[in-house]
């Protein structure tokens, strides 16, 4: 008896490691649709303005530009540490299930 316990005990934990990694997943595919959207919308309103006012926008902009850039950056390291996290995840999900034969 004490064996199915432990066993079903272990079925759960992997699917809650399947969860998460599902999750992580959502998560990732978020992250990329944002930092494409970021860096297309901040190339689209810069040539905007660099059609109707020359380089004017980027000049007085400066600050804007590069902020946008930064956290465009900032949101791609995350999406590398949480892909690194889901890597772990589904790592330790295939080494449990290997473990108990899924």
């Amino acid at each position: 008896m004490e064996v199915i316990y432990m066993s079903n005990e272990i079925n759960i934990k992997s699917d809650v490691f399947y969860e998460v990694v599902s999750l992580l997943k959502q998560i990732n595919i978020s992250l990329n649709y944002s930092i494409n959207k970021i860096n297309n919308e901040g190339n689209k309103l810069a040539n905007t303005w660099d059609s109707k006012s020359g380089s004017n926008f980027n000049e007085k902009h400066k600050k804007l530009i590069s902020n946008m850039k930064l956290l465009s950056n900032g949101i791609g390291d995350l999406a590398v540490e949480l892909n690194n996290i889901n890597s772990i995840y589904e790592e330790t999900d295939n080494l449990i299930s290997s473990k108990i034969s899924f």
